[in-house]
C-alpha cells in the first residue's frame, strides 16, 4: 500500500474533528449566526429542514449537532439521515420527528477528512442537502488538540520518538519541515492550514527516489534531508547545506563519528570525501555551512543510528 493509501486510512482514524461550514447556494439554504451558534440550513422543495448547528467557532473535538423539521407533522414521521465524507457514507440513522413540531435531531462526533454531506429526507422527496467542512484550531497552546497535531506530524515522517500534548521544540521543527515541503513560509509558526493539511492526509514527503531498501535524500531547493524506507519517508528534517554550495550527486556512506568533534559536528555520516550530514547548534533557514548538511541536534543522535554504513544518500536541487 502506497504513501497516500495509508494515508487516506490514518484520516479515517478515531479521531474528532472540527467543523466549519461551507457556502450553500442561495436557492438552497440561508444561514444564520449569532455570537452563540454557527447556523446554516438547507430547505429544498421536499419540505425537510437540515441544520448543522455547534456553538462557535467550532473546533476540533467539539460535537455537532444536526437538527431538522419536516413540513407536516404527524404520528409516522420517519427521517432518514445520512453523513457521508469524501463521498463514502460515514453515518445513516432513521429518527423519528416530532408528531407535534416536526423536529428531529442527531449528535454526532465527526472523524475523519476532509468534506462533508449530511442529508436528510422523507421517502418519496428531494433530500435536504447540507455541505461542509473541517478546520483546524486557530492557534495551538498545548493540550488534546495539540497531541493530535503532534500525532499527526509524526505520522507524516515530521517527528520522531515519542510525543506529547506540549507545544515544544519537536513541534516547531517539524512545522518547520512540514512548511518547507509544501511551500508554505520557512518559519516555525503554526497556522491552522496546516492541521487541515495533515488531517487531509496529504501532509507527507514524495521522496524523488523509489526504490527498496534505504536511502537518504537532500533536497537542496527545499532545504529538507529525508530518511527513506521502501518508497517511504521515515524522518523527514529541516536542514541547512553549503553557503558556497553543496555537492549534488549520489554517494554511499563512508564514516560514522559519534558525538562532538573539535569543529563542533555532532554525530557525524560522512558520504563524500569530509562532507557529512551532522548536528550543529546552529540550523538556519538558509544555506549556512562549508558544504555538510547540517541538522537539528535535537535528532542528530536518531539519523546517526538510522544510517548505516553503504547506504546510498541523493543530493539534488
Amino acid at each position: 500500500m502506497g504513501q497516500r493509501a495509508r494515508r487516506g486510512l490514518f484520516a479515517g482514524a478515531a479521531l474528532a474533528l472540527a467543523l466549519a461550514l461551507s457556502a450553500l447556494p442561495a436557492s438552497a439554504a440561508a444561514g444564520t449566526a449569532s455570537s452563540d451558534y454557527l447556523t446554516s440550513n438547507a430547505s429544498p422543495l421536499g419540505g425537510t429542514t437540515l441544520t448543522l448547528q455547534h456553538r462557535g467557532p467550532a473546533e476540533i473535538m467539539e460535537r455537532v449537532v444536526l437538527r431538522g423539521s419536516v413540513a407536516i407533522p404527524g404520528p409516522n414521521q420517519w427521517v432518514s439521515v445520512s453523513v457521508s465524507r469524501e463521498g463514502k457514507t460515514i453515518r445513516e440513522r432513521v429518527l423519528r420527528a416530532d408528531p407535534e413540531s416536526g423536529r428531529f435531531r442527531m449528535r454526532m462526533r465527526l472523524k475523519g477528512c476532509c468534506e462533508y454531506l449530511a442529508r436528510a429526507w422523507q421517502a418519496g422527496e428531494a433530500p435536504a442537502s447540507l455541505p461542509f467542512a473541517l478546520s483546524g484550531p486557530a492557534e495551538l497552546s498545548g493540550g488534546p488538540r495539540t497531541l493530535l497535531f503532534n500525532k499527526l506530524l509524526r505520522r507524516e515522517g515530521y517527528v520522531i520518538g515519542d510525543v506529547g500534548s506540549e507545544f515544544d521544540e519537536r513541534t516547531a521543527l517539524g512545522i518547520m519541515a512540514l512548511r518547507k515541503t509544501h511551500g508554505f513560509d520557512w518559519t516555525e509558526a503554526y497556522a491552522p492550514e496546516l492541521f487541515e493539511l495533515l488531517l487531509s492526509g496529504e501532509g507527507g514527503f514524495e521522496p524523488a527516489h523509489d526504490e527498496p531498501g534505504r536511502h537518504v535524500e537532500v533536497d537542496i531547493s527545499r532545504q529538507l534531508m529525508a530518511l527513506v524506507e521502501d518508497g517511504e519517508p521515515a524522518g523527514v528534517f529541516h536542514v541547512s547545506t553549503g553557503s558556497g554550495g553543496t555537492p549534488r550527486g549520489q554517494w554511499s556512506f563512508y564514516s560514522k563519528v559519534p558525538g562532538y568533534n573539535a569543529i563542533g559536528m555532532y554525530y557525524s555520516a560522512f558520504y563524500d570525501g569530509n562532507y557529512a550530514t551532522h548536528g550543529y547548534e546552529s540550523v538556519p533557514t538558509y544555506p549556512a555551512s562549508h558544504g555538510c548538511t547540517r541538522n537539528p541536534p535535537i535528532y542528530s543522535v536518531f539519523i546517526y543510528d538510522w544510517i548505516d554504513l553503504g547506504d546510498t544518500i541523493y543530493v539534488y536541487d
